[in-house]
């Protein structure tokens, strides 16, 4: 598009001058575009990569906590079979 138009103002001068100050403010506008792309990017990769270390830290906490409530769950079944076995030698 932008070779077309080129073409097209080559023989006028002011127009040709005009183009090229339009041109570069296009392609600048599209760099910052794609830098603010870029940055919008990076800022959501951030954001993802924290919330990803933050959920496996807490799926270590639920599975620290789990395997600390079924010892207890062991525990205290010995005990309740312990305290069973001595009622029923009481009961005799």
């Amino acid at each position: 598009m932008l070779e077309e138009l080129n073409e097209l103002i080559k023989a006028d001068k002011e127009s040709q001058t005009k183009f090229e100050s339009f041109k570069a403010l296009f392609y600048e506008e599209r760099e910052l575009l794609a830098k603010s792309a870029l940055k919008r990017a990076r800022v959501t990769a951030l954001v993802l990569g924290a919330v990803t270390v933050m959920s496996l830290l807490f799926l270590l906490f639920a599975f620290v906590t789990k395997t600390k409530a079924e010892e207890e769950v062991v525990k205290y079944e010995a005990q309740i079979q312990a305290l069973e076995t001595k009622l029923e030698n009481c009961a005799q």
